[in-house]
Protein backbone atom coordinates (compact mmCIF):
# COMPACT_ATOMS: atom_id res chain seq x y z
CA UNK A 1 0.00 0.00 0.00
CA UNK A 2 1.05 3.54 -0.61
CA UNK A 3 2.05 5.47 2.47
CA UNK A 4 -0.28 7.87 4.25
CA UNK A 5 -0.47 11.20 2.42
CA UNK A 6 0.13 14.61 3.97
CA UNK A 7 -3.02 16.59 4.72
CA UNK A 8 -3.14 18.90 1.71
CA UNK A 9 -6.72 18.13 0.74
CA UNK A 10 -10.04 17.75 2.50
CA UNK A 11 -11.05 14.18 3.23
CA UNK A 12 -13.52 12.53 0.93
CA UNK A 13 -14.18 8.77 0.91
CA UNK A 14 -14.89 8.70 -2.81
CA UNK A 15 -12.10 7.45 -5.06
CA UNK A 16 -12.40 8.65 -8.63
CA UNK A 17 -11.20 6.83 -11.75
CA UNK A 18 -9.64 9.38 -14.11
CA UNK A 19 -8.83 8.70 -17.74
CA UNK A 20 -6.05 10.90 -19.15
CA UNK A 21 -4.73 10.37 -22.70
CA UNK A 22 -6.20 6.87 -22.71
CA UNK A 23 -4.50 5.89 -19.42
CA UNK A 24 -6.74 5.11 -16.46
CA UNK A 25 -5.42 6.03 -13.02
CA UNK A 26 -7.04 6.02 -9.59
CA UNK A 27 -6.70 9.37 -7.93
CA UNK A 28 -6.52 10.15 -4.27
CA UNK A 29 -9.77 11.21 -2.53
CA UNK A 30 -10.79 14.65 -3.84
CA UNK A 31 -13.21 17.34 -2.88
CA UNK A 32 -16.25 17.96 -5.03
CA UNK A 33 -16.32 20.52 -7.75
CA UNK A 34 -18.30 22.88 -5.56
CA UNK A 35 -15.52 22.76 -2.95
CA UNK A 36 -12.78 23.81 -5.34
CA UNK A 37 -9.71 25.35 -3.73
CA UNK A 38 -9.71 29.16 -4.10
CA UNK A 39 -6.78 30.88 -5.81
CA UNK A 40 -4.73 31.92 -2.75
CA UNK A 41 -5.35 28.62 -0.97
CA UNK A 42 -4.43 26.76 -4.15
CA UNK A 43 -1.08 28.55 -4.34
CA UNK A 44 -0.38 27.68 -0.72
CA UNK A 45 -1.16 24.00 -1.27
CA UNK A 46 0.96 23.93 -4.44
CA UNK A 47 3.88 25.43 -2.55
CA UNK A 48 3.46 22.83 0.19
CA UNK A 49 3.34 20.03 -2.38
CA UNK A 50 6.58 21.19 -4.04
CA UNK A 51 8.32 21.36 -0.67
CA UNK A 52 7.08 17.91 0.34
CA UNK A 53 8.11 16.43 -3.01
CA UNK A 54 11.66 17.74 -2.57
CA UNK A 55 11.81 16.04 0.84
CA UNK A 56 10.42 12.66 -0.29
CA UNK A 57 12.86 9.74 -0.04
CA UNK A 58 10.72 6.74 -1.04
CA UNK A 59 8.51 5.79 -3.96
CA UNK A 60 5.48 5.59 -1.65
CA UNK A 61 5.97 9.17 -0.48
CA UNK A 62 6.50 10.48 -4.00
CA UNK A 63 3.41 8.73 -5.35
CA UNK A 64 1.42 10.15 -2.46
CA UNK A 65 2.30 13.62 -3.72
CA UNK A 66 1.57 12.51 -7.28
CA UNK A 67 -1.92 11.32 -6.35
CA UNK A 68 -2.68 14.53 -4.48
CA UNK A 69 -1.54 16.65 -7.41
CA UNK A 70 -3.71 14.61 -9.78
CA UNK A 71 -6.66 15.09 -7.43
CA UNK A 72 -6.05 18.83 -7.51
CA UNK A 73 -5.78 18.78 -11.33
CA UNK A 74 -9.11 16.98 -11.69
CA UNK A 75 -10.68 19.31 -9.14
CA UNK A 76 -9.57 22.38 -11.07
CA UNK A 77 -10.86 20.94 -14.34
CA UNK A 78 -14.28 19.99 -12.94
CA UNK A 79 -14.74 23.38 -11.32
CA UNK A 80 -13.67 25.30 -14.44
CA UNK A 81 -10.83 27.06 -12.65
CA UNK A 82 -8.95 27.53 -15.91
CA UNK A 83 -6.06 25.82 -17.69
CA UNK A 84 -3.36 27.72 -15.77
CA UNK A 85 -4.61 26.33 -12.45
CA UNK A 86 -4.96 22.87 -13.94
CA UNK A 87 -1.39 23.01 -15.34
CA UNK A 88 0.01 24.11 -11.98
CA UNK A 89 -1.23 20.85 -10.47
CA UNK A 90 -0.19 18.86 -13.56
CA UNK A 91 3.37 20.19 -13.22
CA UNK A 92 3.67 18.82 -9.67
CA UNK A 93 2.16 15.54 -10.82
CA UNK A 94 4.74 15.24 -13.63
CA UNK A 95 7.64 16.10 -11.33
CA UNK A 96 6.43 13.44 -8.90
CA UNK A 97 6.13 10.85 -11.69
CA UNK A 98 9.62 11.78 -12.85
CA UNK A 99 11.07 11.37 -9.35
CA UNK A 100 9.21 8.07 -8.90
CA UNK A 101 10.78 6.84 -12.13
CA UNK A 102 14.26 7.74 -10.90
CA UNK A 103 13.70 5.87 -7.62
CA UNK A 104 12.20 2.84 -9.38
CA UNK A 105 15.12 2.66 -11.82
CA UNK A 106 17.51 2.50 -8.86
CA UNK A 107 15.67 -0.38 -7.19
CA UNK A 108 17.30 -3.87 -7.08
CA UNK A 109 16.25 -5.93 -10.06
CA UNK A 110 14.33 -9.21 -9.94
CA UNK A 111 16.55 -12.35 -10.05
CA UNK A 112 19.37 -10.35 -11.59
CA UNK A 113 17.25 -9.58 -14.66
CA UNK A 114 17.92 -5.90 -15.55
CA UNK A 115 14.65 -5.66 -17.45
CA UNK A 116 12.24 -6.27 -14.59
CA UNK A 117 11.71 -5.08 -11.03
CA UNK A 118 10.75 -7.31 -8.15
CA UNK A 119 7.07 -7.85 -9.04
CA UNK A 120 6.03 -8.54 -5.46
CA UNK A 121 7.51 -5.30 -4.25
CA UNK A 122 5.78 -3.29 -6.96
CA UNK A 123 2.45 -4.80 -5.96
CA UNK A 124 3.15 -4.06 -2.32
CA UNK A 125 3.46 -0.40 -3.28
CA UNK A 126 0.29 -0.54 -5.35
CA UNK A 127 2.18 -0.09 -8.62
CA UNK A 128 1.59 -2.05 -11.82
CA UNK A 129 4.48 -2.95 -14.10
CA UNK A 130 3.17 -0.69 -16.87
CA UNK A 131 2.84 2.17 -14.39
CA UNK A 132 6.46 1.65 -13.28
CA UNK A 133 7.57 1.57 -16.91
CA UNK A 134 5.72 4.81 -17.63
CA UNK A 135 7.34 6.65 -14.72
CA UNK A 136 10.80 5.46 -15.75
CA UNK A 137 10.18 6.65 -19.31
CA UNK A 138 9.39 10.11 -17.96
CA UNK A 139 12.55 10.00 -15.83
CA UNK A 140 14.61 9.15 -18.93
CA UNK A 141 13.95 12.62 -20.40
CA UNK A 142 16.94 14.87 -19.75
CA UNK A 143 16.41 17.56 -17.13
CA UNK A 144 17.07 20.42 -19.53
CA UNK A 145 14.68 18.99 -22.12
CA UNK A 146 12.01 18.36 -19.48
CA UNK A 147 12.21 21.89 -18.04
CA UNK A 148 12.06 23.40 -21.52
CA UNK A 149 8.98 21.33 -22.37
CA UNK A 150 7.17 22.40 -19.19
CA UNK A 151 8.00 26.08 -19.70
CA UNK A 152 7.11 26.14 -23.41
CA UNK A 153 3.85 24.24 -22.90
CA UNK A 154 2.69 26.65 -20.22
CA UNK A 155 3.80 29.68 -22.21
CA UNK A 156 1.84 28.44 -25.24
CA UNK A 157 -1.30 28.01 -23.14
CA UNK A 158 -1.43 24.29 -23.92
CA UNK A 159 -2.34 21.49 -21.54
CA UNK A 160 0.52 19.86 -19.63
CA UNK A 161 0.05 16.07 -19.67
CA UNK A 162 1.87 12.85 -18.87
CA UNK A 163 1.29 11.67 -22.44
CA UNK A 164 3.07 14.75 -23.77
CA UNK A 165 6.21 13.94 -21.79
CA UNK A 166 6.00 10.27 -22.85
CA UNK A 167 6.00 11.40 -26.48
CA UNK A 168 9.05 13.49 -25.68
CA UNK A 169 10.77 10.44 -24.14
CA UNK A 170 9.99 8.35 -27.21
CA UNK A 171 11.41 11.00 -29.53
CA UNK A 172 14.57 11.36 -27.42
CA UNK A 173 15.08 7.56 -27.35
CA UNK A 174 14.75 7.40 -31.14
CA UNK A 175 17.26 10.23 -31.53
CA UNK A 176 19.74 8.43 -29.24
CA UNK A 177 19.38 5.23 -31.28
CA UNK A 178 20.02 7.13 -34.51
CA UNK A 179 23.10 8.79 -33.02
CA UNK A 180 24.41 5.41 -31.83
CA UNK A 181 23.91 3.91 -35.29
CA UNK A 182 25.67 6.82 -36.96
CA UNK A 183 28.63 6.68 -34.58
CA UNK A 184 29.31 2.96 -35.07
CA UNK A 185 30.97 3.53 -38.44
CA UNK A 186 32.26 6.94 -39.54
CA UNK A 187 33.58 6.64 -43.04
CA UNK A 188 34.95 9.69 -44.85
CA UNK A 189 36.82 8.52 -47.90
CA UNK A 190 38.48 11.87 -48.52
CA UNK A 191 38.93 12.90 -44.89
CA UNK A 192 42.35 13.26 -43.29
CA UNK A 193 42.52 12.68 -39.53
CA UNK A 194 45.77 14.65 -39.22
CA UNK A 195 45.64 18.15 -37.69
CA UNK A 196 45.96 19.71 -41.15
CA UNK A 197 42.24 19.16 -41.71
CA UNK A 198 40.92 17.77 -38.41
CA UNK A 199 38.61 15.48 -40.36
CA UNK A 200 36.35 13.02 -38.60
CA UNK A 201 38.33 13.12 -35.36
CA UNK A 202 37.36 16.76 -34.91
CA UNK A 203 33.71 15.76 -35.44
CA UNK A 204 33.99 13.18 -32.66
CA UNK A 205 35.51 15.80 -30.36
CA UNK A 206 32.71 18.26 -31.14
CA UNK A 207 30.06 15.59 -30.52
CA UNK A 208 31.62 14.74 -27.16
CA UNK A 209 32.23 11.05 -27.93
CA UNK A 210 34.50 9.15 -25.52
CA UNK A 211 36.18 5.79 -26.12
CA UNK A 212 37.53 3.16 -23.73
CA UNK A 213 39.80 1.71 -26.42
CA UNK A 214 41.75 3.64 -29.05
CA UNK A 215 43.57 1.64 -31.73
CA UNK A 216 46.02 3.37 -34.05
CA UNK A 217 48.09 2.03 -36.93
CA UNK A 218 49.50 5.15 -38.58
CA UNK A 219 51.82 5.14 -41.58
CA UNK A 220 54.83 6.61 -39.81
CA UNK A 221 56.93 9.09 -41.76
CA UNK A 222 60.66 8.81 -40.99
CA UNK A 223 62.61 11.38 -42.97
CA UNK A 224 62.05 10.65 -46.63
CA UNK A 225 60.80 7.14 -45.85
CA UNK A 226 57.46 5.90 -44.56
CA UNK A 227 56.27 2.63 -43.09
CA UNK A 228 54.20 0.30 -45.24
CA UNK A 229 50.83 1.75 -46.14
CA UNK A 230 47.31 0.35 -45.92
CA UNK A 231 45.37 1.15 -49.07
CA UNK A 232 46.00 4.78 -49.98
CA UNK A 233 46.75 5.97 -46.43
CA UNK A 234 48.96 9.06 -46.29
CA UNK A 235 52.09 9.07 -44.16
CA UNK A 236 52.05 11.15 -40.97
CA UNK A 237 54.93 12.82 -39.18
CA UNK A 238 55.57 12.49 -35.44
CA UNK A 239 54.70 16.16 -34.97
CA UNK A 240 51.38 15.73 -36.78
CA UNK A 241 50.51 12.70 -34.69
CA UNK A 242 51.34 14.48 -31.43
CA UNK A 243 49.07 17.39 -32.42
CA UNK A 244 46.01 15.20 -32.96
CA UNK A 245 43.30 15.76 -30.27
CA UNK A 246 43.17 12.08 -29.30
CA UNK A 247 43.15 12.90 -25.58
CA UNK A 248 39.81 14.67 -26.09
CA UNK A 249 38.06 11.49 -27.28
CA UNK A 250 39.70 9.17 -24.71
CA UNK A 251 37.58 8.14 -21.75
CA UNK A 252 38.80 8.90 -18.24
CA UNK A 253 39.83 5.24 -17.96
CA UNK A 254 41.04 3.95 -21.32
CA UNK A 255 43.61 1.90 -23.25
CA UNK A 256 45.65 2.94 -26.28
CA UNK A 257 47.08 0.30 -28.65
CA UNK A 258 49.59 2.04 -30.94
CA UNK A 259 51.40 0.22 -33.74
CA UNK A 260 55.02 1.15 -34.34
CA UNK A 261 58.03 -0.25 -36.20
CA UNK A 262 61.07 -0.93 -34.04
CA UNK A 263 62.91 2.14 -35.33
CA UNK A 264 60.08 4.46 -34.17
CA UNK A 265 59.58 3.04 -30.65
CA UNK A 266 60.85 6.13 -28.81
CA UNK A 267 58.66 8.36 -30.99
CA UNK A 268 55.65 6.13 -30.38
CA UNK A 269 56.01 6.53 -26.63
CA UNK A 270 56.28 10.31 -27.07
CA UNK A 271 53.08 10.31 -29.15
CA UNK A 272 51.40 8.17 -26.51
CA UNK A 273 52.23 10.68 -23.78
CA UNK A 274 51.04 13.57 -25.96
CA UNK A 275 47.71 11.76 -26.26
CA UNK A 276 47.35 11.50 -22.47
CA UNK A 277 48.47 7.90 -21.91
CA UNK A 278 51.33 6.40 -19.91
CA UNK A 279 53.42 3.52 -21.23
CA UNK A 280 52.44 0.14 -19.74
CA UNK A 281 53.56 -2.74 -21.96
CA UNK A 282 54.13 -3.95 -25.50
CA UNK A 283 52.76 -6.73 -27.71
CA UNK A 284 55.19 -8.18 -30.28
CA UNK A 285 54.03 -9.45 -33.67
CA UNK A 286 56.34 -12.04 -35.24
CA UNK A 287 56.13 -11.86 -39.03
CA UNK A 288 58.03 -12.85 -42.14
CA UNK A 289 61.08 -10.55 -42.63
CA UNK A 290 60.66 -7.83 -45.24
CA UNK A 291 63.46 -6.20 -47.24
CA UNK A 292 66.71 -5.10 -45.64
CA UNK A 293 67.53 -3.09 -42.56
CA UNK A 294 70.42 -1.02 -41.24
CA UNK A 295 70.66 -3.32 -38.23
CA UNK A 296 68.75 -6.52 -37.45
CA UNK A 297 66.50 -7.54 -40.30
CA UNK A 298 63.01 -6.64 -39.06
CA UNK A 299 60.85 -9.67 -38.40
CA UNK A 300 58.70 -7.98 -35.74
CA UNK A 301 56.39 -5.04 -35.24
CA UNK A 302 55.19 -3.67 -31.94
CA UNK A 303 51.84 -2.69 -30.46
CA UNK A 304 52.60 -0.34 -27.57
CA UNK A 305 50.03 -0.35 -24.78
CA UNK A 306 49.19 2.94 -23.09
CA UNK A 307 46.92 3.29 -20.06
CA UNK A 308 44.88 6.29 -18.98
CA UNK A 309 43.42 6.48 -15.48
CA UNK A 310 42.75 3.12 -13.83
CA UNK A 311 41.68 1.04 -16.80
CA UNK A 312 41.86 -2.65 -15.92
CA UNK A 313 43.39 -5.24 -18.29
CA UNK A 314 40.51 -7.72 -18.67
CA UNK A 315 42.50 -10.90 -19.43
CA UNK A 316 45.92 -11.30 -17.82
CA UNK A 317 46.47 -14.83 -19.15
CA UNK A 318 47.49 -13.66 -22.64
CA UNK A 319 51.16 -13.72 -23.62
CA UNK A 320 52.97 -10.65 -24.98
CA UNK A 321 53.73 -11.99 -28.46
CA UNK A 322 51.86 -13.47 -31.38
CA UNK A 323 53.01 -15.16 -34.59
CA UNK A 324 50.53 -14.62 -37.40
CA UNK A 325 50.45 -13.87 -41.13
CA UNK A 326 49.56 -10.43 -42.43
CA UNK A 327 45.94 -9.64 -43.08
CA UNK A 328 44.43 -8.68 -46.41
CA UNK A 329 46.34 -6.08 -48.46
CA UNK A 330 49.41 -6.61 -46.22
CA UNK A 331 47.50 -5.14 -43.26
CA UNK A 332 48.00 -6.12 -39.64
CA UNK A 333 46.60 -9.53 -38.59
CA UNK A 334 43.00 -9.43 -37.41
CA UNK A 335 43.94 -11.79 -34.56
CA UNK A 336 45.49 -8.80 -32.80
CA UNK A 337 42.25 -6.85 -32.93
CA UNK A 338 40.60 -9.89 -31.36
CA UNK A 339 43.15 -9.81 -28.53
CA UNK A 340 42.46 -6.12 -27.98
CA UNK A 341 38.72 -6.79 -27.73
CA UNK A 342 39.45 -9.35 -25.01
CA UNK A 343 41.55 -7.06 -22.84
CA UNK A 344 40.24 -3.53 -23.39
CA UNK A 345 36.81 -1.94 -22.81
CA UNK A 346 34.39 -0.33 -25.22
CA UNK A 347 33.43 1.82 -26.92
CA UNK A 348 36.29 1.27 -29.38
CA UNK A 349 37.81 3.66 -31.95
CA UNK A 350 40.16 2.81 -34.84
CA UNK A 351 41.96 5.99 -35.91
CA UNK A 352 43.58 4.79 -39.15
CA UNK A 353 41.22 2.10 -40.38
CA UNK A 354 41.32 0.40 -43.76
CA UNK A 355 37.83 -1.09 -43.53
CA UNK A 356 34.70 -0.96 -41.41
CA UNK A 357 34.70 -3.29 -38.40
CA UNK A 358 31.60 -4.46 -36.56
CA UNK A 359 31.32 -2.88 -33.13
CA UNK A 360 34.00 -0.25 -33.80
CA UNK A 361 33.93 3.41 -34.77
CA UNK A 362 36.43 3.75 -37.62
CA UNK A 363 38.17 6.77 -39.12
CA UNK A 364 40.64 7.20 -41.96
CA UNK A 365 40.98 8.12 -45.61
CA UNK A 366 41.81 4.48 -46.40
CA UNK A 367 38.46 3.10 -45.25
CA UNK A 368 37.05 0.93 -47.99
CA UNK A 369 33.35 1.02 -48.76
CA UNK A 370 33.15 -2.74 -48.45
CA UNK A 371 31.14 -5.15 -46.31
CA UNK A 372 31.83 -4.75 -42.61
CA UNK A 373 34.19 -7.38 -41.28
CA UNK A 374 33.89 -8.97 -37.85
CA UNK A 375 36.59 -8.81 -35.21
CA UNK A 376 38.53 -12.04 -34.79
CA UNK A 377 39.03 -13.61 -31.37
CA UNK A 378 42.45 -15.14 -30.90
CA UNK A 379 42.72 -18.15 -28.60
CA UNK A 380 45.89 -18.17 -26.55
Amino acid sequence: MRSEKPELFDSNPEVVDVVEDGCRARTAPIVGAEEAVPGSQQLLKMSQARRLLAECQTVDEVLGIRDMAEAMRVCQRLSNQGLAAQNAAAEIKLRAERKAGELLAAMPKHNGDPRSHDVTRLKDMGIEKMESHRYQKIASVGEEVFEKHVAETMLAGAELTTQGVLRLAKSAAKQRRNQDDESKVIQQEDADVSPRSGGSLAALVTAGHKFGTIYADPRWRCGARATSAKGNAASVSVEELMAMPVAEVAAENAHLHLWTPNAMLADAIAVMRAWGFRYASVLVWLKDPEGKSEYWRDATELVVLGVRGNCAFADRTLKSWIEAPSGTDASKPEEIRGLIERVSPGPRLDLFASAAVEGWTVLGNAVRKSPTRKGVTHES
